[in-house]
């Protein structure tokens, strides 16, 4: 399809916005863009609503563009009729990952009665499930369930849609099988709510979301990157033990014996930067990357659409981060997982890290406890909160 978009779908309800930009074919983003253009709304918000792929994310952020210059879409509305029967439903939660990268995923089944059963199913952050737990009764029984969840980490599981829970679980079933590892007890006999099951892997939804920036304006939001840390979903996350334990041991091998304060400071942070590049391989922030998007549910139910667009930049930026080019070092965000750790770590020994040093008297002793607020902050630490 080439030429002039036809008035016809210029002007499209929300009844014809579909087969418009079905008929627009190759111009269907062109479409998108006219209606943005002539304030249609109503088509701009159909094709976000029932669009698949790239026409609805074009549409979601055709909606905010509206929205920015004051033009809102009507309420949605419904029909209900009185005495109908009330169908089987069924709903689907995410718990965005914790501080050792397991999500939970729920999915429930509400019968005509109104009696409630399912399922919650514990994904490690290798996309292994872990553990399975049942929920059953009454829609509070249900509420509870959810509220002891979100008691555990601070925040709140969010609604997702089903068909992507089913999809999850079985990639991660898929895994169990490609390496050999048990499935835990009760996924089998769960088989009537993890099915059925689409029939390739769906996007996850805060792609759909439509928050996507140019690459320049990612880019100008690196050095705010690391106040992320401060939103509850991300607040406990740092890099794990052994990162700290190796770190600490190259800081100590690279002292003199008895180094004055600035030295055992400079090689701690020199270290904290060489960690971070050594940690942060492609497939860690790849994991990482599906971590954020799982939090990024949270954060744009919690606050809105700036904060899930600052962590939507800060993404991409781990996403195209590099070994040559935009190494893990130069974004604060993942330096200040490793900051995090190491503080961690000494908060456990009154505030302090021992290096052990090669060549002090004390054959084998501890080197000099270092102060664990030693390490800059990354940038951005001291900008003002991060309010969404």
């Amino acid at each position: 399809m080439s030429g002039e978009l036809r008035p016809g779908w210029v002007t499209s309800g929300a009844e014809e916005a579909l087969p418009s930009l079905e008929a627009a074919g190759a111009q269907a983003e062109a479409l998108v863009a006219a209606w943005v253009a002539a304030k249609n709304v109503v088509a701009v918000a159909a094709a976000a609503d029932r669009a698949t792929g790239g026409l609805r994310k074009a549409a979601r952020r055709a909606l905010k563009v509206l929205a920015s210059r004051g033009v809102r879409p009507p309420p949605r509305t419904h029909v209900a009729r009185l005495g109908a029967p009330v169908d089987e439903t069924t709903e689907a939660w995410l718990l965005s990952p914790d501080t050792t990268g397991t999500a939970v995923l729920v999915v429930v089944v509400r019968d005509p009665s109104g009696r409630h059963r399912g399922l919650g199913v514990f994904e490690t952050g290798e996309g292994l499930l872990a553990n399975v737990f049942p929920v059953e009764g009454s829609r509070s029984a249900v509420r509870s369930t959810l509220d002891t969840l979100a008691s555990r980490v601070g925040y709140r599981p969010v609604q997702v849609p089903v068909e992507w829970v089913r999809s999850r679980v079985a990639e991660a079933r898929q895994r169990h099988a490609q390496a050999g590892v048990p499935e835990p007890l009760g996924l089998a006999s769960a088989r009537p709510l993890l099915e059925p099951v689409p029939g390739e892997p769906l996007a996850h939804p805060f792609d759909e979301e439509g928050l996507v920036l140019a690459e320049e304006d990612a880019a100008a939001r690196r050095g705010l990157s690391a106040r992320l840390h401060q939103l509850p979903e991300l607040r406990s996350w740092m890099a794990p033990e052994a990162v700290v334990r190796e770190l600490v041991g190259r800081v100590g091998a690279t002292l003199a014996p008895e180094p004055p304060q600035e030295a055992v400071d400079a090689a701690l942070r020199r270290e904290i930067l060489d960690a971070t590049d050594r940690w942060f391989t492609p497939e860690r922030r790849a994991s990482l990357v599906r971590g954020m998007k799982d939090a990024g549910l949270g954060i744009l139910a919690r606050q809105g659409e700036d904060a899930a667009l600052e962590l939507s930049a800060v993404i991409q930026l781990v996403e195209s981060a590099g070994l040559i080019t935009d190494a893990p070092r130069e974004l604060p965000f993942l330096v200040a997982l490793v900051e995090k750790a190491v503080m961690y770590q000494a908060a456990q020994n009154d505030g302090k890290l021992s290096f052990r040093i090669p060549g002090r008297p004390e054959a084998g002793g501890d080197g000099p406890a270092a102060d664990a607020g030693s390490p800059e902050p990354a940038a951005g630490d001291a900008e003002p909160p991060l309010n969404g």
